[in-house]
């Protein structure tokens, strides 16, 4: 993760550079959403609910 992290800020220098500073803002943010609906689509699809336990 970290790796990629300095990859990302390494490559945010020349988006800035190139399309403003404004776009380094807004690129994280749409990752940031799209991370969180991967994560709300995942959990509806693991049906993380306890399981009831049947007693005899």
């Amino acid at each position: 993760m970290s790796a990629f992290a300095l990859m990302g800020f390494a490559a945010s220098g020349f988006v800035a550079a190139r399309f403003g500073y404004r776009i380094t803002l807004i690129l994280p943010g749409l990752g940031y959403a799209l991370s969180a609906l991967l994560a709300a689509a995942f959990i509806r699809a693991a049906d993380l609910t306890p399981q009831r336990v049947a007693r005899d």
